[in-house]
């Protein structure tokens, strides 16, 4: 590439090009002059700084794949300094930084890589003259796999490569590194290279993409292991490393200055094998995903590993189009070790061949490649009372063998201590319950857990295996023996099944996700070292699973690619891979059709790769969302690299009922036009494919592929589509009942929320997922989920999660991902019930599911925010950051005692005189109008009761009786004590009367008919609920908040009510709202879900007299939830025409929701000046520079629910009128 030229024919940018040149001085010069404004607007605040990979420390400033800079604002708070930034001129947006982890969870001929290597000139040559990236953890210079040994740099490259020359040795030629100042790297991890507390994930990745092919030892066993492309430059931007925190991750400020070296450095391919999970959204607003899109634009094909929060779907990673996101399968075998052998005496029963263990991970770890014998004995046969080895043996009975301990009664590291103690060379724990091979591994509990203490090394073998070999010694006697074999052995295993691990599309904006499968399982590659420690697990081969080891795959085969074709851009390479994939033949691991949604258009098979035939755009047909009943088309461009004229058929073809090879069956609803196309050399063509979704396979996922298929050549696109019903006379709300009412026989909690919702006049359908017990999922599927407006997810007194009993209940963590993807595709979930944490898994502060914590905000502090898992003595109310319109709730979960009356002959009218008494207790229920009530008698002399009554009288007057309360058997006479009870309802309006204590209760007498006890009545007021609630688990205040803040953007999570109880461990959240809000400094949302979660359950709450209602409550939530606010600004000059300002404006708050005002204004003018408010006031005024000029006035309005809209418009400072621009709204 010429020096003067910026961009090549493919695409390519040339950093070091003239023009490029200039560019990148001139955007320094202008972030130079910026940050000079900025330490006078900000004193204190600096440009952030990374330690790079010469201990330099380095301003965070970026030119190529991002123009900004990464601020540290010192002492100065996060939300200052954001307010502060946006206001100052040239400043487009600021951003947050996020935390980044790695996806991990030969292959190289089941993709077919031999095919292009004798396209290169084999194996050695491939990916000759291309550099890959890998940003990762680390390239080490002493891996087997990555020495230099007869390498040389590229033409012009410096004398020992980019950045870091130690790590440099011709096979990887630039290392670089980007350690945060403020979380420097741990003791031997310090450079550029993965040291004794690193990660081998960049070891293992960046060799599966061009490692070296070598000869390497794997548990006593030579292989021969080689990347894809092995011929490649390697490039090291270690991103990871372990630092003094134990943080592993990487931060957005650090994995953006790696993308600026790298593309300025000259790399050809990029290895991305991280990720965040399901909640990535990506897009305009993500600065790193920005980045990541730039880079591809400025040259440099970017392969993403689809993410491991799999196999449900919508937890994917990375959804941009410009890049390859990549799924992981199975390959076609598997390296094993350790195989126990019972060896003596001759013949030995097979069964106690070839047996499966776990190993200790305390003690000497077993050496590899190595067979080691023992006579052995068992535990019981030295003393049949100690057979668990809890306790010390007598003497050394052990003295010279292993010996086999039961597991049971006490900690494997006391049994093998005890063991050791007692002469055992090895020990064998066998398990007493169960038969799980996997998993097996064990670990050492205090105490007898130093290496001083257990200096031999231990395995488990699983119940019935290990009872076998007890067994044999009972029967054999003394001589018995065993072998321990490390060696590793070809297990062998079925290739082209999706990892149940893999995440799922669609990806988030509904887009069709992943794009291509790689093999990801047991990946032989380098790094991962079994049974070596420090710097040494880095220096030799090992397996690994993950999408991690997929995405190098794809980036290795991208290497290979443009080496065959320079002239290729990425987007043709990404084609040529798609559609050339294996997509036939492809098996999740329940047996059925894997399908786009899994695999995207299959797994990569080189076989055809740099042949295609055809160049597809797009490469995918992705539908989205499409309500049944309507019809959606995609036009693809077809670009012909064929060497001939060809005519390819199109057709569509539907795998899901299976790959037979007379399978021909099309994809219902689809239709192509033309049917046929005729290419010549080089020409483009194009056809459309429309979807039909009232005759396609109905509601849910429509998948399939196009197939092109000419006398040369075979091409596919994936395609899908999610059918939603049509929402004509859909409820407005689903109701998912999960009280396990039915299951266990729990309360049924569903009138409470079906008559709130009757009662506020919403729709709603009632989904019963308790009835739906051991399936998978016992939820609706997404596509029924979408056309409701909102999701009442409810859990009453359940507090089992998922695998509580032998069977599936809900919710499964395939259930959580629908919600999860309901949310994500803007759906509202309001979810409740005091225990929802624990049957989410999520009753850990440390440990929670990704919708209970990413969804719905929750971190789980304890279980019971009133202490002593009592009802609440106290209301609930608005927390302090609650928006406005939750100011004034107040709701009543209690149940207090009832009031205590005392009866006596003094209080009659006329008084009477009698040694007997009483007492009586009242509550009242003023939503039922019921009156409960307990009387208890005490006779100090023998007295018949005939009768007992409420009356209706203030103190000392008599009056009619209006409720009966007569005892049982009456008249009875009583010598001692008579207490009977029951409740009564009161004829309508009678609250205030009660109150005002009219009424009073009167027992009658053989001895005085008219009454000889009486007291008047004082009850307690109650409500209706249902008193359950003793379990209401506290939440954190912030949830998800970054240390420092995140500048520029609204935190998205706001506590809504707490509890103002002594206990508290925080401030006594008890519900918490999830809604991302737009600002001045970032006005749109990169999150579209609505979620409230409440800690206690709806039914708890009491419609009493003065507190706010269940109706009420839900009400708000709902409301807050669908509130769509607008923000409208007008031009006020002809009304304050006196004012000094040369404009004066009002910002007009509009909402959906009926009484929502404006409660909040921040104001940008447009002239640079800085941001004004927030103020109360909806009207501001603002003096112009002199003079004629078109200015943009933006306002950040909040309304009384706490959401927020952006409202812009024009002004001209020459008139008196303002041009309006289309509102922006949340």
């Amino acid at each position: 590439m010429e020096n003067g030229v910026a961009r090549s024919a493919n695409g390519r940018l040339n950093p070091r090009s003239t023009a490029a040149i200039a560019y990148v001085n001139q955007l320094q010069a202008e972030q130079a002059a910026f940050v000079g404004r900025m330490s006078q607007a900000l004193p204190g605040a600096r440009v952030s700084r990374y330690i790079n990979e010469a201990g330099q420390s380095v301003e965070s400033t970026y030119q190529i794949t991002f123009n900004g800079i990464a601020v540290d604002p010192g002492s100065i708070s996060t939300d200052v300094a954001r307010k502060t930034l946006m206001a100052m001129p040239g400043v487009k947006a600021v951003y947050s930084d996020y935390a980044h982890q790695p996806d991990t969870y030969t292959s190289t001929q089941l993709i077919n890589a031999p095919a292009v290597w004798s396209q290169v000139g084999g194996q050695d040559n491939a990916g000759a003259g291309i550099k890959i990236a890998s940003m990762d953890g680390g390239l080490h210079h002493e891996a087997s796999m990555l020495q230099g040994d007869g390498w040389a740099y590229p033409a012009g490259w410096p004398a020992g490569g980019l950045g870091d020359t130690s790590n440099n040795n011709g096979k990887i030629i630039a290392s670089r590194a980007y350690f945060r100042e403020w979380d420097p790297p741990s003791p031997g991890d310090e450079n550029t290279w993965p040291g004794t507390q690193g990660t081998s994930h960049g070891v293992h990745t960046g060799s599966t993409a061009g490692g070296n092919a070598v000869t390497d030892n794997y548990l006593g066993v030579d292989l021969d292991v080689t990347g894809v492309a092995p011929g490649a430059w390697l490039m090291s931007y270690r991103v990871f490393y372990n630092s003094v925190t134990n943080d592993g991750s990487f931060y957005t400020v650090e994995g953006i200055a790696a993308l600026e070296d790298l593309v300025a450095d000259g790399a050809d391919v990029v290895n991305n094998s991280w990720g965040g999970g399901p909640g990535s959204v990506g897009g305009e607003f993500d600065p790193l995903d920005q980045a990541l899109i730039n880079a591809v634009n400025a040259g440099v094909f970017v392969s993403m590993s689809a993410g491991n929060a799999g196999p449900g779907l919508g937890t994917g990673d990375h959804p941009s189009d410009d890049y390859i996101s990549v799924a992981a399968s199975t390959t076609s075998g598997t390296m094993a070790s350790g195989r126990f052998n019972v060896t003596a005496p001759e013949p030995v029963d097979s069964n106690l061949i070839g047996l499966s263990y776990g190993t200790a991970l305390f003690g000497p770890p077993l050496p590899s490649g190595q067979k080691l014998a023992y006579e052995y004995t068992v535990g019981a046969a030295a003393d049949a009372a100690n057979f668990e080895g809890c306790s010390a043996w007598d003497g050394t009975p052990f003295t010279g063998k292993a010996v086999l301990i039961s597991r049971g009664s006490c900690s494997f590291g006391t049994k093998v201590f005890y063991a050791q103690q007692a002469g055992a060379e090895f020990v064998v724990i066998y398990d007493n319950t169960s038969e799980a091979v996997q998993g097996m591994s064990f670990a050492c509990e205090a105490p007898n857990c130093t290496a001083d203490d257990i200096a031999i090394s231990a395995i488990r073998l699983p119940k019935t295996p290990g009872a076998a070999v007890v067994e044999w010694f009972n029967t054999n006697g003394a001589g018995v023996m065993f072998e321990v074999d490390t060696f590793a052995f070809q297990a062998g295993n079925t290739p082209d099944v999706m990892a149940d691990f893999s995440s799922r599309g669609p990806g988030a904006g509904n887009v069709l996700k992943p794009d291509i499968t790689a093999p990801g399982v047991n990946i032989m590659a380098q790094g991962y070292t079994p049974n070596a420690v420090g710097e040494a697990r880095h220096l030799h081969i090992g397996q690994v699973s993950g999408t991690s080891m997929a995405a190098p795959h794809v980036a290795g085969a991208a290497a290979i690619m443009k080496q065959i074709h320079p002239g290729w851009s990425n987007a043709d390479i990404k084609s040529a891979l798609m559609s050339t994939s294996k997509y036939v033949d492809m098996y999740n691991s329940d047996g059925s059709p894997a399908q786009p949604l899994d695999m995207g258009a299959g797994r990569m098979d080189l076989t055809n790769a740099a042949d295609p035939g055809v160049i597809l755009s797009p490469p995918s047909l992705s539908y989205g969302l499409v309500h049944t009943g309507t019809v959606s088309s995609i036009e693809v461009t077809v670009k012909s690299v064929a060497d001939t004229t060809e005519t390819y058929e199109l057709t569509s073809l539907y795998t899901g009922d299976g790959f037979a090879m007379t399978q021909t069956t099309s994809v219902a609803g689809i239709s192509i036009t033309p049917s046929s196309l005729l290419l010549a050399p080089g020409e483009t063509g194009t056809f459309t494919v429309v979807f039909d979704s009232a005759a396609g396979m109905g509601i849910g996922d429509n998948q399939g592929y196009i197939i092109m298929s000419s006398d040369g050549h075979e091409a596919h696109l994936p395609l899908w589509a999610r059918v939603a019903p049509s929402a004509d006379g859909v409820a407005d709300v689903l109701v998912i009942d999960n009280d396990f009412s039915l299951l266990l026989g729990m309360p049924d909690y569903r009138d409470y929320y079906t008559e709130a919702l009757d009662n506020l006049g919403v729709s709603y359908d009632v989904w019963e997922a308790d009835a739906n017990f051991g399936n998978p999922t016992t939820l609706p599927e997404t596509a029924v989920l979408s056309n409701y407006k909102a999701i009442i997810y409810y859990t009453g007194d359940n507090f089992f999660s998922d695998g509580s009993f032998t069977v599936a209940t809900p919710l499964t963590a395939l259930d959580m991902d629908i919600l999860t993807e309901y949310a994500n595709g803007g759906g509202i979930v309001i979810a409740m019930g005091q225990d929802l944490a624990a049957v989410l898994a999520s009753d850990d502060p440390n440990n929670n599911t990704f919708f209970y914590g990413g969804v719905l905000g929750g971190k789980w502090l304890q279980d019971s925010v009133t202490g002593g898992f009592s009802l609440p003595s106290q209301p609930i109310g608005a927390a302090p950051d609650a928006p406005d319109a939750f100011a004034n709730v107040q709701l009543d979960m209690g149940a207090p005692a009832p009031r205590e009356v005392n009866l006596s002959g003094a209080n009659e009218v006329p008084p009477v005189a009698t040694i007997n008494s009483g007492r009586a207790r009242f509550s009242f229920n003023n939503v039922t109008n019921e009156l409960s009530w307990a009387v208890q008698i005490t006779a100090r002399e023998p007295m018949t009761i005939t009768a007992a009554h409420i009356h209706t009288g203030t103190v000392g007057v008599n009056g009619p009786v209006l409720i009966n309360l007569m005892p049982p058997g009456a008249p009875v006479m009583i010598t001692d004590t008579l207490t009977w009870s029951g409740v009564s309802t009161l004829p309508d309006g009678q609250l205030f009367t009660l109150l005002l204590q009219g009424y009073y209760i009167n027992v009658h007498t053989e001895k005085v008919p008219s009454g000889e006890l009486r007291a008047q009545v004082a009850a307690t007021i109650t409500g209706d609920g249902a008193r359950n609630q003793q379990y209401i688990d506290e939440l954190a205040t912030y949830p998800n908040k970054e240390p420092d803040g995140q500048p520029g953007k609204a935190y998205s999570y706001t506590p809504l009510l707490r509890y103002n109880g002594g206990g508290n461990i925080e401030d006594g959240v008890v519900a918490m709202a999830h809604r991302e809000q737009p600002t001045l400094e970032n006005p749109g949302v990169s999150y579209d879900g609505r979620s409230v979660y409440t800690s206690f359950g709806l039914e708890g709450v009491n419609n009493g007299l003065g507190t706010t209602t269940r109706e009420e409550l839900l009400g708000a939530l709902l409301d807050w939830a669908m509130d769509e606010p607008t923000a409208t600004i007008v031009d006020m000059r002809n009304d304050y025409s006196n004012s000094d300002e040369s404009l004066v404006m009002r910002a007009d708050v509009g909402s959906n929701i009926a009484g929502t005002e404006g409660t909040s204004y921040r104001w940008d003018f447009g002239d640079g000046s800085p941001i004004a408010g927030p103020y109360t006031s909806n009207i501001v005024g603002h003096d112009y520079p002199a003079g004629c000029a078109l200015y943009t006035v933006t306002v950040e309005a909040t309304d009384s629910w706490g959401n927020v809209a952006i409202g812009a418009t024009q002004v001209n400072t020459c008139g008196m009128y303002s041009t309006f621009l289309p509102i922006i709204k949340n």
